[in-house]
């Protein structure tokens, strides 16, 4: 099965898919005719997870979606080849065939009711030709139609413009890497597909005031997309932090809420200052974000707002006991040293008109303590980095 979430009503829903893909078993070396990136692909564990982990949000936030949650399709190639479960039910692996059905049925759903939301998660490896493409359980299975167990992420968001339903927001956490052979044109993608829309039709979407496509990829094009310490994706992870609070703005009639045109830097945001995680290429990248400021989720309170606080110096570094506090709230939150991997300080703060205040201390060996600076740290929405130098 694949619907593991479905509530009928009369109103505009949102309506979700969600694949996750973990195993490559045609991409195993054994197939010299395919081309040379794709003969080869190992198995991954965090796509399975990510959908799992996204699927829980996604029901668990079922009335905190704008519309409310109608649907949720999910399919699962677990990375050693076992059968998928959610919640304890069987769930259907994420090969071609059955990717086209689940497709073909969330369609239906969102074309129910112009108002409904139409609601995309994918995660697996990811390839870049001038197609970014989603790799599929039995992609490769014909070598000489290589595409046929493939997803084109750019094809998926151009053709849901030409959809009944109005609105729709994609998420792809997986790679770019780049094909040095592969298609050239749209026009000659032959894999799954949910439609043909003209350049015409296409342009003429894209100015309707009412239509809007939404896609946020978890990397730029030639970048390979990582898993966080928590087994997770990094995009994924962070967009679940931004989800459950970690982002927001204020809109009449909705309250503290999230919308998707400021929803790319709130991700970057929660990855660097909230997971710690400090790689230039981690930076997701977003299509068509300035179009709509609809807000897709309602917030349970006042966002938190993330801050890295680390030591400066390439010396010091996971040497220091690292802090920080506000005492007009008694929040407190501390680093002890890490010299076997080193981490940053991540800490999510909720807002406050109050500065906070970072500090670090290193503990010598029979010597006095060397005292790192002692900072003030404003709230800031889009996150805050302080590096704290030596006094």
């Amino acid at each position: 099965m694949t619907l593991i979430y479905d509530r009928a009503s009369d109103a505009p829903q949102s309506h979700a898919i969600v694949i996750g893909v973990g195993c490559f078993p045609h991409l195993d070396g054994s197939k010299p005719d395919l081309m040379k990136e794709l003969r080869s692909v190992d198995g991954v564990t965090s796509p399975p997870n990510n959908a799992r982990a996204i699927a829980a949000w996604l029901i668990d936030a079922a009335d905190r979606l704008v519309p409310p949650l109608g649907s949720v399709e999910l399919l699962i190639s677990e990375k050693d080849g076992s059968a998928a479960t959610f919640d304890g039910k069987a769930i259907a692996p994420a090969t071609g065939d059955d990717v086209s059905d689940a497709l073909g049925d969330w369609l239906a759903r969102c074309g129910s009711d112009p108002g409904n939301l139409a609601l995309f998660y994918g995660s697996s490896h990811g390839m870049q030709a001038q197609e970014h493409i989603l790799l599929l359980e039995d992609a490769g299975e014909d070598p000489f139609d290589p595409w046929r167990n493939m997803l084109s992420l750019n094809h998926l968001h151009r053709n849901l413009y030409k959809k009944n339903h109005k609105r729709s927001v994609l998420f792809a956490d997986c790679c770019r890497n780049l094909l040095e052979g592969g298609i050239t044109s749209l026009d000659q993608f032959t894999g799954r597909r949910i439609g043909n829309i003209s350049q015409l039709e296409y342009a003429q979407a894209r100015n309707a005031p009412d239509r809007f496509v939404y896609l946020l990829r978890a990397a730029p094009p030639g970048v390979v997309a990582k898993a966080t310490r928590n087994g997770l994706g990094y995009m994924t992870e962070s967009l679940l932090k931004c989800f459950d609070g970690g982002a927001g703005e204020k809109r009449a009639h909705y309250g503290w809420c999230i919308t998707p045109g400021r929803l790319r830097g709130w991700v970057e945001a929660a990855g660097r200052y909230g997971l710690g995680i400090d790689d230039p290429d981690m930076r997701p990248i977003d299509d068509d974000s300035a179009w709509d400021t609809t807000p897709i989720l309602t917030l349970p309170g006042m966002p938190r707002y993330p801050v890295r606080v680390r030591e400066a110096d390439a010396l010091d570094l996971g040497r220091a006991t690292l802090s920080l506090a506000q005492a007009s709230t008694a929040f407190l939150e501390q680093r002890p040293p890490t010299p076997g991997a080193v981490a940053p300080l991540s800490v999510w703060v909720p807002p406050s008109m109050d500065d906070y205040e970072a500090a670090g201390e290193i503990l010598e060996p029979g010597g006095a303590p060397i005292l790192l600076q002692t900072v003030p740290v404003p709230v800031i929405s889009d996150g805050t980095d302080v590096a704290l130098r030596r006094t």
